[in-house]
């Protein structure tokens, strides 16, 4: 018996992050974890999204020029920069920095999925509005309009209660009972799963209805009349271009919901994988710092290609002042 309490405390000591929460009866999910768990990988892992946040964040504020600029990035920015915080305070106090055992650490990534939601929710909202500006040439404004709307309304009840949710995360540092504590950890799983499961619903529907939408624009472009043809022909080039990419958004949301909804119900009810989400938190930070960095490198690529079409405009007329009026990319890139 003694030997047994013994190897439990032990246990307790070596593994620490995610363990705590667990009963004391667990003993099979902690045996089998202690099999899998690598102090080494996770250091590592929070050496990566150290590095990489540091990174991105100096190349989030050299893109910045201006106010409006700064608006836009700062939750980006903010995001980020408590990543960085995050896995600078975990590599230096790896014994004390752990979730549910010392508040500031929980506190702080808390705040970070909270921003993760409240960047998504303004990456989609900006799209929408976006598709909504577009589709003001045709007489279906008005019903695109109020899905569009829809879909506002639902990302807003969505960011905040994840950003709710998540703060139970802190708040399980308080409770000494262990089955309080794992209760508020799990509640994080089960709601963020119903929250991505009306997710799923929200992006189905809407945007499966802004494809149609689209679509129908596109077919009967030819007969429309209410605008000039020089406009009609953009219009029509524009739709081309954007029912791809709008569909290829749809999977990736779609996609990512149903991985997020897959790993909480995981956690909600699996005590191994619950130990797990040690794991899983460095890693989502990693896979943050990543799609940020791919996001910015392909938006100076994109603007180097465009200035590089600009001065061979410039090039070929012999000066700004004499090229074609008619050059948009031009134009658009000189405004």
């Amino acid at each position: 018996m003694y030997v047994h309490i013994i190897n439990f405390y032990m246990l307790r000591v070596f593994m620490q992050e995610w363990f705590y929460f667990l009963p004391d009866d667990s003993d099979s999910s902690i045996t089998s974890a202690l099999c899998f768990y690598n102090r080494n990988l996770v250091t590592s892992m929070y050496g990566i999204a150290a590095a990489g946040s540091g990174l991105l964040i100096l190349m989030i504020a050299r893109m910045v020029t201006n106010k409006q600029q700064l608006k836009r990035q700062s939750p980006n920015f903010l995001m980020n920069a408590l990543i960085c915080a995050v896995a600078i305070y975990r590599l230096s106090s790896p014994e004390e920095a752990l979730l549910g055992y010392d508040f500031l650490f929980s506190f702080l990534i808390a705040q970070i999925f909270s921003l993760f939601a409240v960047t998504n929710a303004i990456f989609y909202n900006k799209f929408t509005t976006y598709l909504l500006r577009k589709m003001t040439f045709d007489d279906s404004q008005d019903q695109v309009q109020a899905e569009l709307l829809m879909l506002h309304r639902g990302l807003f009840l969505i960011t905040v209660t994840q950003a709710l949710t998540y703060q139970f995360f802190w708040i399980s540092v308080f409770p000494s009972k262990i089955g309080v504590r794992l209760k508020l950890v799990r509640s994080v799983f089960w709601l963020v799963a119903i929250q991505q499961i009306m997710w799923v619903v929200f992006i189905t529907t809407v945007f499966t209805s802004l494809i149609n939408d689209m679509e129908l624009v596109l077919k009967n472009a030819a007969s429309q009349v209410i605008v000039k043809s020089a406009k009609r022909e953009a219009f029509e080039s524009w739709l081309k271009r954007s029912i791809p990419k709008t569909k290829e958004a749809k999977k990736y949301l779609q996609f990512f919901s149903l991985l997020i909804l897959v790993l909480c119900v995981l956690g909600g009810f699996w005590d191994w994988f619950t130990v797990q989400w040690t794991y899983m938190i460095p890693f989502i930070h990693i896979g943050l710092v990543i799609t940020n960095l791919v996001v910015i490198w392909m938006k100076a690529v994109k603007s180097r290609t465009r200035n590089n079409n600009t001065d061979n405009n410039v090039s070929k007329f012999g000066s700004k002042s004499q090229a074609p009026s008619t050059s948009l990319v031009a134009t658009s890139t000189n405004e």
